[in-house]
């Protein structure tokens, strides 16, 4: 769980970068639209010491002030992205059971003008990868809503349908789905039968610089091929694209089982929401989801703890 300096951080951040792009465009805004844009942040009674419960209370009574019927919402693009990316930042500091009902408000209380940006936000913070609060268990929450609420389009319902089936693939508890890649040496074999207590599976790109700086730190790193070993924890690298990867993983320990999908199953029948590379899961032995798109750091404290 973050804390609330932690959260307060990020949305310094958001809002630094948002005066930035947004100063000259702000000047030009109707003086009515002040009173919505900069949104202030809830002031927290300081009788609540928890950060978590001052987490909760910004969350609850984020939008008290904000008037979403207001004839000029729209006109700040930038404040009224500003005030969303900060709200999402409270979403994702706290656990999904207690934001399910924050999550829906703006959507089920604005304009459908308004609502058409709004989707358009919700998607980009809780679900694109360059996103820092992206969360596929929130975002799965908001493309029920959409293909629920009279107030979309079909074509908006048809996105959220094929996405939605996307996102419910490989979740944390479900058997990952199998697929067969080939190994340089010519050899071909079952994601399913991995044989280590645990793997971290990476999928990545050939022309993929962030896969190649990965992929760099584990050549010829004595320290951790040894935690690795201690962890009983095996690296699988999967390539996406292209059948020539000897350059790739040449100098890779024994250890590291590298591969590509010579089927090109996974992405063209779309078997693992890869929204980049690289991309990371944490299995246990017999398939099973630890972690889903994860990170490498993540990866070895969840471990560490179970040691």
């Amino acid at each position: 769980m973050q804390n609330i300096k932690h959260i307060i951080l990020i949305m310094g951040f958001i809002l630094l970068q948002s005066a930035c792009a947004g100063t000259s465009q702000r000047q030009r805004i109707q003086q009515d639209s002040v009173q919505i844009f900069p949104h202030p942040l809830p002031e927290v009674p300081s009788s609540i010491t928890n950060a978590s419960e001052q987490a909760q209370y910004m969350l609850t009574h984020y939008w008290d002030k904000f008037d979403f019927s207001h004839r000029s919402i729209l006109q700040d693009r930038d404040g009224f992205e500003e005030a969303f990316a900060n709200y999402f930042g409270l979403l994702t500091s706290l656990d999904s059971k207690q934001t399910k009902e924050a999550l829906l408000y703006p959507l089920k209380n604005s304009l459908d003008s308004v609502l058409k940006v709004e989707l358009r936000l919700y998607r980009k913070y809780l679900y694109e990868a360059n996103s820092p609060m992206s969360n596929n268990e929130l975002y799965e929450e908001v493309l029920n809503w959409i293909l629920k609420t009279p107030r979309t389009t079909a074509l908006q319902k048809e996105e959220a349908r094929l996405l939605l089936r996307v996102i419910s693939k490989n979740k944390v508890g479900t058997i990952a789905t199998n697929f067969i890649y080939q190994k340089a040496d010519s050899t071909k074999h079952h994601l399913k039968n991995l044989l280590s207590p645990y793997s971290l599976l990476v999928f990545a790109k050939t022309d993929c610089a962030t896969c190649e700086s990965f992929v760099e730190q584990i050549k010829g790193n004595k320290d951790l091929e040894a935690e690795l070993k201690r962890l009983k924890l095996q690296i699988v690298l999967i390539y996406l694209d292209g059948a020539n990867i000897a350059e790739q993983v040449k100098g890779l320990p024994e250890s590291v089982i590298a591969g590509f999908d010579s089927e090109g199953a996974v992405l063209e029948k779309q078997l693992y929401d890869i929204k980049a590379t690289p991309t990371f899961y944490l299995l246990k032995r017999g398939g099973e989801v630890l972690l889903k798109e994860t990170y490498p750091d993540a990866v070895l404290d969840y471990l560490k703890e179970l040691h």
